[in-house]
C-alpha cells in the first residue's frame, strides 16, 4: 500500500470521493489523502501527471510544440533555461536515449560517464581557454570549490575524455577505442528561448573515438555517419545532413544532421539535383551577396531552409591528442610516439525531443479540433492507450494488448469520457483503444484509416497491425 499525501499538481485533485475497481483491489480517495494499491498494471491514476495546464505564461501559449510539452506535464519550467523532464517527458527521453544505445552498440561503442566537473587548467593546456574564467563573463559555467580550485560545468568533454585515455593508450595494439556517454550538459546561454531548444543545461549523447591512423580515423567516421543515418531514418522524420563548420571544437571534416521547422535558427542550403547540403557558415559567398548560391558539388543553385540542429560530427585529428599529450607507441620499434588520431560526435537528445514535438504537433482532426503532440511509435510516453467507456472487460483488453508486446496504460481516472479523450490528443499516442459493451474502437492518427471497430477478440492483433503500419509512416514530406 502507498500513501501518497496531496499535491497541488496531483491529477485527480478535484475528486473528493471515488473508488475505482483494480482487480480484486480498491482506490479509495478522500479529501486530504490519496490510498492507492496496485495490481501490476500500468495506470494513468498511479502515474503522476496533472490534468490542468499549468501557467506558461513566460514561455507562449500558443499550439506550438513548446507549449504544448508544458501543458501535457511533459517538461516544467524552474527558471529560464532551466527544465525539469516529468514523469511522461521521462519517459520518451528514455525511449530515446535507449535508441541511441542501439545503434552506439552497433559500431562497437562502450558507454561510460564522465564527471560534469572539469579542471579549467585541461581546457587551457588544449588552447580552447586562453586565461581563466570567472563565473559570470563566458557562456561556460565556471566555479570555484572551497580550496579556490577553478572549475568548469562541461559543456563537452574532449579534454577530460583525452587526459583519461593517456594511461590506458600506450600501443598500437589499444586502438581503436570508441566510448560515449549521455549525460546533461551546461552552457550559460546569454538569451534561453523556445523552450528545450536553446537552453543552460541539456541532455546530450557525445561520442568520443581513438584511431591510430587518417585512415582508419575516416573509417570510423563513416560508420558513425552511417549509425547516425539509422537512428534518424528509424525516427521516422524527414533531415537534412549539411557540410559544416568546425566552430570551437575544431577539426577538418564535419557534418551536422537538421530538421527543417519555422522555429529553427540555422540556416541550411540544399541542392534537389545531387542532395548535397551545407550549413549556411560554409557557404561564405552567402554574406557578400543576396543571390542563391551554388551547389558546390553540382554548381545547381541551392535552397534555404529553416532548420534545428540535432546532432554534429566532427573528426578532430591530432585537435585535442597533440596539446595533452596522447600518443601512442606503433609497431614500428624505435619509432617515436605518434598522436592519436580523434573524432568527437553528439546528438542533442532533449533538442531531439524538443524538434519531434514542434515538427509532429498536429489538429486532432475533432469537430472542435485542437493541436495535441504526436510522435513517432518508438519514442512515444506510452505506444497505447486503453479508455473505459462503459462497465465491462477493459481490463482484459489491457491485459491481451500488453501479452502482446505493447507498451500500455489505462485511463482509469474518474474524469469524463471527452476529457479523457481530450487530455489523449494532447499527450499524442499513437493508439487509443475505447473500450465499449460489445467492441472496441481504436483510433490512430496518421494512417490511411484512422478509426476501427474491432470485436474484443482481435483487438491485441489489430493493435500490433496498427502499431506496424504508424512505425512505417514517414512524418513530413522534406527529403536528403
Amino acid at each position: 500500500m502507498i500513501s501518497i499525501s496531496r499535491t497541488r499538481a496531483w491529477r485527480l485533485e478535484r475528486c473528493t470521493t471515488f473508488k475505482i475497481r483494480l482487480g480484486t483491489t480498491q482506490v479509495r480517495r478522500q479529501s486530504s489523502q490519496i490510498i492507492l494499491q496496485l495490481d501490476g498494471r500500468t495506470r494513468l491514476s498511479s502515474f503522476w501527471t496533472y490534468r490542468s495546464a499549468p501557467d506558461i505564461t513566460g514561455e507562449g501559449t500558443n499550439d506550438d510544440g513548446q507549449s504544448l510539452l508544458l501543458k501535457g506535464g511533459f517538461i516544467a519550467q524552474e527558471a529560464s533555461g532551466y527544465f525539469h523532464f516529468l514523469p511522461f517527458g521521462l519517459r520518451v527521453q528514455d525511449k530515446l536515449s535507449a535508441i541511441i544505445d542501439v545503434h552506439m552498440r552497433s559500431i562497437g561503442a562502450s558507454k561510460l560517464a564522465l564527471s560534469s566537473l572539469t579542471s579549467q587548467s585541461l581546457w587551457l593546456q588544449s588552447g580552447r581557454l586562453t586565461q581563466p574564467l570567472e563565473a559570470g563573463n563566458h557562456e561556460l559555467l565556471a566555479v570555484r570549490d572551497r580550496k579556490d580550485s577553478s572549475m568548469l560545468l562541461a559543456p563537452t568533454h574532449e579534454e577530460v575524455i583525452t587526459n583519461f585515455l593517456k594511461p590506458h593508450i600506450t600501443s598500437h595494439r589499444d586502438l581503436p577505442v570508441r566510448l560515449y556517454q549521455t549525460t546533461r550538459k551546461y552552457r550559460d546561454e546569454l538569451r534561453p528561448r523556445q523552450g528545450l531548444l536553446r537552453t543552460k543545461e541539456f541532455l546530450m549523447k557525445d561520442l568520443y573515438t581513438f584511431d591510430a591512423d587518417v585512415e582508419s580515423a575516416m573509417e570510423t567516421y563513416g560508420a558513425v555517419l552511417g549509425a547516425y543515418h539509422a537512428l534518424f531514418k528509424q525516427l521516422g522524420l524527414s533531415y537534412l545532413t549539411a557540410v559544416a563548420d568546425s566552430g570551437s571544437i575544431g577539426g577538418t571534416h564535419n557534418h551536422e544532421f537538421h530538421y527543417a521547422s519555422l522555429l529553427g535558427e540555422d540556416i541550411v542550403w540544399s541542392c534537389n539535383s545531387c542532395g548535397s547540403a551545407y550549413n549556411e557558415e560554409v557557404l561564405p559567398a552567402v554574406t557578400e551577396t543576396s543571390a542563391s548560391p551554388s551547389c558546390l558539388k553540382c554548381e545547381n543553385k541551392l535552397i534555404s531552409n529553416s532548420t534545428i540542429e540535432v546532432a554534429h560530427t566532427f573528426f578532430l585529428s591530432t585537435r585535442y591528442s597533440v596539446p595533452l599529450g596522447l600518443t601512442y607507441q606503433t609497431a614500428t620499434p624505435g619509432q617515436a610516439p605518434v598522436p592519436v588520431q580523434m573524432g568527437c560526435y553528439g546528438i542533442g537528445v532533449s533538442r531531439i525531443i524538443a524538434a519531434i514535438a514542434s515538427k509532429m504537433a498536429a489538429p486532432t482532426g475533432r469537430r472542435k479540433p485542437r493541436v495535441g503532440l504526436r510522435w513517432p511509435v518508438c519514442v512515444a510516453p506510452f505506444e497505447v492507450l486503453v479508455i473505459p467507456k462503459e462497465e465491462g472487460s477493459a481490463e482484459t483488453v489491457y491485459d491481451t494488448i500488453a501479452q502482446s508486446g505493447a507498451d500500455v496504460v489505462m485511463d482509469d481516472g474518474p474524469e469524463e469520457f471527452m476529457r479523457k479523450l481530450q487530455h489523449a490528443d494532447l499527450i499524442g499516442y499513437p493508439v487509443v483503444v475505447i473500450c465499449g459493451k460489445e467492441k472496441a474502437e481504436i483510433r490512430a492518427r496518421g494512417i490511411e484509416t484512422p478509426v476501427v471497430y474491432v470485436e474484443e477478440s482481435v483487438v491485441a492483433e489489430t493493435v500490433q497491425r496498427v502499431l506496424e503500419e504508424l512505425r512505417a509512416v514517414k512524418h513530413d514530406e522534406l527529403s536528403n
